[in-house]
């Protein structure tokens, strides 16, 4: 019997340690050093990954291997990276491009010229009966980011 105790106990740890998983953390930054908040940060080619905080820190645990680590958020230029995780944590910090964008002017053909949002408005409402009947129904499915602080578990310096 306390054989058997044993080696249940010794196959269930040593399952544990195959199964393990480390930490991949770091800091997100843009020009001028300046945190990114709340970027997604995630596996290519999969749904796994996180979030950044509003400091531009991310952790996520996975298992030993090396993946394709996408480092993504609206105004930045998406950036991939290939991260090997291999034994105990591993910290990657990140400094994103800017990607500036930019409008092309809208040049108006009516008589206010100086306003393109006349000419814009003048289309719209000559199509009014096309946008009508386009669609009768509409349905959507959304997902919301958000964050969730508990003020009573903050570090007070």
């Amino acid at each position: 019997m306390k054989k058997t105790i044993l080696f249940a106990v010794l196959a269930l740890s040593t399952f544990n340690c195959f199964a393990q998983q480390f930490a991949l953390s770091g800091h997100i930054t843009g020009g001028r050093n300046l945190p990114i908040p709340f970027a997604s940060v995630y596996i290519k080619n999969s749904t796994y990954g996180t979030t950044a905080n509003e400091n531009g820190d991310y952790m996520f645990k996975l298992r030993p291997g090396t993946y394709d680590i996408v480092y993504r958020v609206v105004g930045f230029k998406e950036d991939v990276e290939r991260i090997s995780i291999s034994a105990g944590h591993v910290e990657h910090n990140v400094q994103l491009t800017a990607e500036p964008f930019e409008l092309k002017p809208v040049i108006s053909k009516e008589t206010n010229k100086n306003d393109p949002a006349y000419d814009i408005m003048h289309h719209v409402v000559d199509k009014r009966k096309f946008y009508l009947n386009e669609v009768k129904s509409y349905q959507c499915a959304i997902y919301v980011k958000g964050v969730k602080k508990s003020l009573l578990c903050q570090k007070r310096f």
